[in-house]
């Protein structure tokens, strides 16, 4: 695995839709501290019955130049920073795996 020191555009609020198929739902995600190559945080899903509405980021990482993160209920995100102000990724559930984006929040 490699890993490296976290860069500072990932600071602050993003939101976006996350997508299964033709299900979809709002996403977001606060990135509130980075140090190292550690990340705190927690993510908000709507929109699906399966997940808690928000949880801590655990086990939050940067892979090369993804974000890789779980949440207490079991599900795993990579997200990689396409430019400064948008994040590109993928999610997983249980069986379940799908895409997600958002972009940062200037207010």
């Amino acid at each position: 695995m490699n890993t490296c020191c976290a860069p500072s555009p990932w600071l602050g609020r993003w939101e976006g839709n996350w997508e299964i198929g033709e299900y979809s739902g709002r996403f977001a995600l606060v990135v509130s501290t980075v140090s190292d190559a550690s990340v705190i945080g927690e993510a908000w899903w709507y929109g699906t019955a399966a997940l808690m509405p928000n949880e801590p980021l655990i086990n939050a990482r940067f892979d090369a130049d993804a974000l890789v993160a779980e949440q207490p209920c079991g599900l795993r995100l990579r997200m990689v920073l396409s430019d400064d102000a948008t994040l590109t990724g993928i999610w997983r559930f249980n069986r379940y795996k799908g895409s997600m984006n958002a972009v940062r929040c200037t207010t």
